[in-house]
């Protein structure tokens, strides 16, 4: 069972290699006058996260229950409004709701 585990991590993590190299290659300064972000998932929190050298998010409110809205903090986009949404949780409507709250919500950098 380890071993399948690990076959299937390996065939995931190059799966996403790609996806990650462009979402990294799409952050280039030009990007950075966007409104915020939305990330969905750890993974894809954490290399939103990475790829903009940012170290955290100070949080200012929730979207919804359980999908909390805040500023990157630390590198070149300090300040950048950002939602998480851990992966298969929240409504229909949670992801449009999050980049309605980033649009409306105007933060201090």
């Amino acid at each position: 069972m380890r071993r399948l585990y690990k076959k299937v991590d390996s065939t995931l993590r190059g799966a996403f290699r790609a996806e990650i190299e462009a979402a990294r290659a799409a952050w280039s300064d030009d990007a950075l006058g966007a409104a915020g972000v939305v990330a969905t998932g750890g993974d894809g929190a954490r290399q939103v996260l990475q790829s903009l050298g940012a170290t955290g998010i100070a949080l200012v409110d929730e979207v919804t229950g359980g999908v909390p809205m805040g500023t990157l903090t630390g590198g070149r986009a300090a300040g950048l409004p950002v939602v998480t949404k851990a992966g298969g949780f929240g409504s229909a409507d949670v992801l449009v709701r999050a980049a309605q709250a980033i649009r409306e919500r105007r933060f201090a950098t």
